[in-house]
């Protein structure tokens, strides 16, 4: 019996904590990333910044919900200087949709946000618990800081210490780019031992000498550039990773080009 997956996209009447969407929220977060975080450190999560907007989808099967794509967006100060600070994070029940997230719907969003403010000055940051998630995201971005390779300049170290400040979360900053989490991310037995056989990895390998205790607590502060030139390069190395199929047949019958693009998500608004 096949099963119906849908985006839906979540109208949002105000940022009170009091409407009744964010428990809804609170509860898929709960039972999709993080099963122990109480419900005051998820409220300040959302809300300690004064968002300028929150984009927020469920993810439901056969009406059922089973995840979340949540992109939010706050300004902060650096040097007399107003930037937008992105942060986001999606999550899926196991067995839930094959257990795949449809992770390109966050990027959307924070794409999304970009195209309506052309001019503004950028940066979408995240406490990477996920050795998969991260290297997912040095795969398909430039500039990712820190990243193998790359060192960050002293704007970057600037505005990290500045973004941290603004979340109360400087005393936790270990070892230059851990930061001390208040609640421990969920990853499978299948993901760990993905994470394990991927040791020696570019990009797993150096997050796991960053943080060779990834699963207690401690996550990589991490802060990409939303400018075009990363949107770009992004764009061109998702193509360049995407899979191209060729149909051939044999001598004397047609032949038949073209590229498989398989929808499996369905968006509503």
């Amino acid at each position: 019996m096949s099963t119906t997956t849908l985006i839906k996209n979540i109208t949002l009447p105000s940022y009170d904590s009091n409407d009744p969407i964010w428990l809804e929220f609170y509860r898929i977060f709960k039972s999709t990333l993080s099963p122990d975080i109480p419900m005051r450190v998820f409220y300040a999560y959302l809300f300690a910044n004064k968002p300028i907007k929150i984009d927020l989808s469920f993810i439901y099967e056969d009406d059922e919900l089973i995840g979340f794509i949540e992109a939010s967006f706050y300004y902060t100060q650096l040097k007399g200087k107003r930037y937008t600070i992105a942060r986001g994070a999606a999550g899926i029940i196991p067995g839930k949709s094959g257990g795949k997230l449809p992770s390109f719907e966050l990027c959307i969003k924070y794409m999304r946000y970009k195209f309506k403010h052309p001019f503004e000055n950028i940066f979408i940051t995240g406490y990477m618990a996920n050795p998969i998630l991260y290297a997912m995201i040095c795969n398909h971005t430039h500039r990712v800081y820190p990243k193998y390779g790359i060192p960050p300049s002293s704007f970057v170290n600037d505005l990290k210490i500045e973004i941290l400040r603004a979340n109360n979360l400087l005393t936790h900053l270990k070892d230059e780019h851990l930061v001390l989490l208040h609640f421990v991310v969920k990853l499978t037995e299948q993901q760990k031992a993905r994470i394990e056989a991927s040791r020696n990895s570019k990009h797993i390998g150096f997050y796991l000498k960053l943080n060779p205790d990834y699963g207690n607590k401690h996550g990589l502060f991490t802060i990409i550039p939303l400018d075009w030139r990363n949107i770009a390069s992004s764009i061109w190395m998702g193509l360049i990773k995407k899979k191209i199929i060729f149909y051939t047949k044999s001598l004397g019958a047609s032949q038949k080009k073209g590229i498989d693009f398989r929808i499996k998500l369905d968006r509503t608004n």
